[in-house]
């Protein structure tokens, strides 16, 4: 019996070649040199060392421009200090080193035809007629007050005319010298002190009169010391104890007690008439009278 050798088709490969081409199909891809391998970690740690560069740098110009800018501030807060500072010397040496022998202080004093008048009148200090009149009309002022000058020189006799020498009206002054409060001077204070001292030699009202017959603009000089004296030379009365009184507390503190007084009453402008308890706000004499009329039931 014979047997038959299995024959190679052709074409075909023989397993040992077939082998070789699967091991060269499946052979790993050639290495690069780790030369040739870029670094990727040492570029990473470049940039990051970059960043915190610029941002130190970041830092180290805004604390510079911070210093500048606080710099700048003292700068200027002392700067604005030293000016004010400045001013405020200046209104000071101004107002200690006024010369009251010059300018409006110099200017003559005149004593007004009413001094001397209505002498029949009862006068008890600031108030004038009859205690028990049914009416009491109150006149708040301040000597400085153009209105209220008006009033005393043109209206004022009216009134005492008509009704304070009948008996029907008491009337009465009281001080609101509120005109120098947000001023360097203090004319306001000073007459209503000095009117005060004549008050106290029993010559309120002539010294009153003279006070408004000889206004000149508001803390101008009219009523400086020199002049307030000079009034009180003119009226006769004694000088001496005259200025003693403007210098007592008593006299200042009589004022500032009618500045109070006013403030609780919520006076607030000059001249304004209390009638009764009813208010009139200015001289016009119209009102002033109509007041009274309705305050004696006519």
């Amino acid at each position: 019996m014979s047997s038959k050798q299995p024959q190679r088709r052709r074409g075909s490969a023989s397993p040992a070649s077939a082998a070789r081409d699967q091991n060269a199909r499946q052979a790993p891809p050639p290495t690069t040199p780790a030369s040739q391998t870029p670094a990727r970690g040492s570029q990473r740690q470049s940039s990051t060392a970059s960043a915190r560069a610029q941002s130190d740098q970041s830092r180290r110009a805004q604390r510079v421009i911070a210093a500048h800018q606080a710099k700048r501030r003292r700068q200027m807060s002392i700067i604005g200090g030293a000016v004010g500072a400045a001013v405020v010397l200046v209104l000071v040496l101004v107002y200690f080193n006024r010369d009251d022998s010059g300018g409006t202080a110099n200017e003559p004093v005149t004593v007004p035809a009413s001094v001397g008048a209505n002498a029949d009148l009862i006068k008890n200090g600031n108030t004038l007629g009859n205690a028990d009149a049914p009416v009491t009309v109150i006149e708040w002022g301040d000597y400085q007050c153009p209105a209220c000058g008006q009033f005393n020189r043109s209206t004022k006799q009216r009134l005492i005319d008509d009704y304070v020498s009948t008996g029907q009206v008491k009337f009465e002054y009281r001080d609101l010298p509120f005109l120098d409060n947000n001023a360097s001077g203090s004319e306001s204070d000073d007459s209503a002190t000095a009117a005060y001292c004549a008050g106290e030699q029993d010559r309120f009202w002539d010294y009153h009169d003279t006070l408004f017959n000889n206004q000149i603009g508001e803390n101008q000089g009219a009523f400086a010391t020199k002049r307030l004296t000079a009034m009180a030379t003119e009226l006769g009365l004694d000088v001496n104890a005259f200025e003693s009184c403007m210098d007592s507390d008593a006299a200042q503190d009589a004022v500032a007690a009618m500045e109070d007084e006013a403030e609780s009453q919520q006076v607030r402008s000059t001249p304004t008439f209390i009638i009764n308890g009813t208010v009139v706000v200015g001289g016009n004499y119209t009102d002033i009278d109509a007041a009274i009329k309705t305050a004696l039931g006519q």
